[in-house]
């Protein structure tokens, strides 16, 4: 809506964290519209790097309401990055985070298919997220845990929310495992990031703002482990081949 008032500057702040493609498409769109087309100043404030460097040519980057660093796009998103992959070991150290705090998470690691912790992980085998949350009152309901896969340049890959699965907690005080498994990890990237966000009754009640961790990543197929050739795509797919006699 306020697109359409026609301001001289137009503050955009995370659009592209909510909405389906379509909705981000169309915001995209009307955004490179009104900054070159018209001629106006667009504060397009956002984590996602790809589309940052994609609509803009300067940058700030922030930090608790102080600027850090300013410079053209490329060099401000390389101080970025360089930040996050500087976060400390473990999630539970992490002090700048958003949310009420009701649920927290303070550990997450990556379980092989040999049911052992990992550094890595390899496309095309059973990988389970092992997420550890701290709930702070007697009882909490509506316990809705999600990660996000993000590229090695941040770009979103894929989203989990427990709730996709329907799948809501109700936990007592203290420190509960929650186990998020995938079958067959179809997603590479020579870095994986994953970052968390929980939600109590629909409403944020942990949101770090450093990844939940960093894990290197190998490409591997859908049956045999390490196999096939890196860097030629951000997902691996599940296909039967065969011959078809003419």
């Amino acid at each position: 809506v306020a697109a359409f008032l026609e301001p001289e500057i137009l503050i955009v702040d995370e659009v592209l964290a909510v909405g389906d493609a379509e909705f981000q498409k169309k915001a995209i769109g009307k955004m490179q519209d009104v900054s070159q087309g018209q001629g106006r100043t667009v504060l397009f404030v956002s984590h996602n790097m790809s589309s940052i460097h994609t609509l803009c040519e300067h940058a700030v980057l922030m930090d608790q309401g102080k600027i850090q660093f300013h410079a053209d796009v490329k060099s401000t998103i390389d101080r970025y990055l360089t930040d996050v992959h500087q976060r400390p070991v473990s999630i539970g150290d992490c002090v700048k985070r958003r949310g009420n705090q009701v649920v927290k998470f303070v550990d997450f690691y990556a379980i092989n298919n040999q049911h052992e912790r990992t550094d890595r992980i390899i496309t095309g085998e059973l990988v389970e997220f092992m997420i550890h949350i701290k709930v702070e009152h007697e009882m909490v309901s509506n316990i809705d845990v999600g990660i996000s896969i993000h590229s090695s340049s941040n770009v979103v890959l894929s989203i989990a929310y427990s709730s996709y699965q329907k799948r809501v907690f109700k936990l007592a005080r203290g420190v509960h495992k929650i186990i998020l498994k995938i079958p067959a990890f179809a997603i590479y990237d020579t870095t994986l990031i994953f970052r968390g966000r929980i939600t109590v009754n629909k409403e944020v009640s942990d949101w770090p703002a450093f990844p939940l961790a960093k894990l290197p990543c190998m490409m591997g197929n859908l049956q045999k482990g390490i196999s096939g050739k890196s860097g030629e795509s951000l997902f691996l797919m599940e296909g039967e081949w065969d011959v078809l006699e003419s």
